[in-house]
């Protein structure tokens, strides 16, 4: 992922735009995994599960 990332700019004009989307697109989708371990799950982050 780091490196279609990092090769992901068509131009050196838009290399700003895409990792300001990239950051937007990877916070959001943190915040949806962060809300549905919390809220759906009913679990912490990063608490084991310990289901057999």
């Amino acid at each position: 992922m780091v490196c279609v990332a990092a090769n992901a700019s068509p131009s050196p004009e838009m290399t700003a735009m895409v990792y300001t989307l990239l950051g937007v697109v990877l916070g959001l989708v943190s915040l949806i995994a962060i809300f549905w371990v919390k809220c759906k799950m009913k679990k912490g982050l990063f608490e084991p599960d310990m289901t057999d």
